[in-house]
């Protein structure tokens, strides 16, 4: 995003970073999340499921390297055809996790039901939508895997 150094503050509005880049169509350098590791991770067996009043989701993730890192997964969710403006995806869940060179870990997430309403401003009030929803899981907000569920 721009940036102005000699600036004594600067506004971002409601699209910023990789929300922005999304919205508009272009592709980041380095997109976010990207370069935290000096291994290479793969990405397999995305489950996701509702449990109760939240989504629970769980992902292998495999050290494709010789050396031993840490990765920070990172969980995104993209909404239904919404009837208000919001981003493509919004980070909702992260782990910080280390794994072994040529280890595969599990690694579990919760999102609470909650997490996934917006605010409407006519009513003052949360609203959740119904229908299908995404879960995108990866290394950065540009390397994920997917996989559906619907409330």
């Amino acid at each position: 995003p721009f940036f102005d150094i000699t600036a004594a503050s600067i506004e971002y509005g409601y699209y910023h970073g990789y929300a922005l880049a999304d919205k508009v169509g272009t592709t980041p350098r380095f997109a976010f999340g990207h370069g935290l590791s000096y291994a290479r991770f793969a990405y397999r067996a995305l489950k996701v499921r509702v449990s109760g009043d939240a989504v629970m989701v769980s992902v292998a993730v495999h050290n494709e390297s010789v050396i031993g890192a840490d990765e920070v997964v990172q969980t995104y969710i993209s909404f239904p055809g919404t009837s208000v403006d919001r981003p493509i995806k919004l980070l909702k869940a992260f782990e910080r996790v280390w794994i072994e060179g040529g280890e595969t870990r599990i690694v579990d997430m919760i999102i609470p039901i909650a997490d996934l309403r917006w605010r409407d401003p006519a009513t003052h009030s949360w609203k959740l939508e119904s229908g299908h929803y995404r879960v995108m899981v990866g290394g950065s907000s540009a390397s994920l895997i997917s996989a559906d569920f619907t409330l």
